[in-house]
């Protein structure tokens, strides 16, 4: 799912799917289910999750876990901003 995600985003001439799947895997991994136990560690898995989608080629997306309630959590896909906005009024 974070793979896929981050491919919509993604600066697809620099970004390798294969490659983020398995950075985003082993990163998933180091966790072994512990996220399942408490609200810290589902917090702790989305911030290691962010830091590794910071570190792959041609990703544009970072990712934020939003708490709606004590057990509810949402996902939040942040797009990065694009480096080289047009300035208002001007033709592209």
């Amino acid at each position: 799912m974070f793979a896929r995600q981050a491919e919509k985003y993604a600066d697809c001439a620099a970004f390798n799917l294969a490659e983020t799947f398995e950075i985003l895997h082993d990163t998933i991994g180091l966790f072994s289910g512990t996220h399942f136990q408490s609200a810290t560690m589902r917090r702790y898995l989305v911030e290691a999750v962010n830091a590794a989608l910071s570190s792959i080629p041609g990703n544009e997306v970072s990712v934020r876990c939003v708490e709606i309630d004590g057990k509810t959590f949402v996902l939040e896909w942040l797009p990065y901003i694009n480096r080289h906005l047009v300035k208002a009024g001007q033709p592209s």
